[in-house]
């Protein structure tokens, strides 16, 4: 009976031993998935704490809605002041904007750029739900 108790300890250690392996491994996935995130400035290539802290530069900026920047192209004004203004394009793929008193939907998306406007439409919250 004292082998298989033994063996039974060994194989706890081993198998301890294998998921150590396996969450440093992980670990260092992780840490380099970060790392050229942090290189590339790639927002979508973030965590999601890392998007939420990306993102807080639009709070106080004018959205240019897509119509508006199409017309501001055809007059040959295209380009956004970009310390006060953004458009669609500078936001990620998965997002939202919500206009001032604009209703939403509940539905649960922690992936999801909701961008909070005010009267002016300029950007007074953002959110990831």
């Amino acid at each position: 009976m004292s082998q298989n108790n033994e063996l039974s300890a060994e194989a706890v250690d081993q198998a301890l031993g294998a998921k150590a392996s396996v969450q440093e491994a992980q670990a260092q996935q992780f840490q380099a998935l970060m790392a050229s995130a942090s290189n590339n400035q790639d927002p979508n290539a973030l965590n999601l704490d890392k998007k939420k802290e990306y993102y807080k530069h639009l709070i106080g900026k004018k959205y240019i809605r897509p119509e508006e920047h199409e017309q501001l192209k055809a007059q040959g004004k295209g380009g956004v002041d970009q310390e006060k203004e953004f458009t669609k394009e500078h936001l990620p793929e998965l997002h939202r904007v919500v206009e001032a008193n604009g209703i939403m939907t509940m539905d649960y998306r922690p992936d999801r750029l909701n961008v909070h406007l005010d009267e002016d439409d300029k950007c007074k919250s953002i959110s990831w739900v």
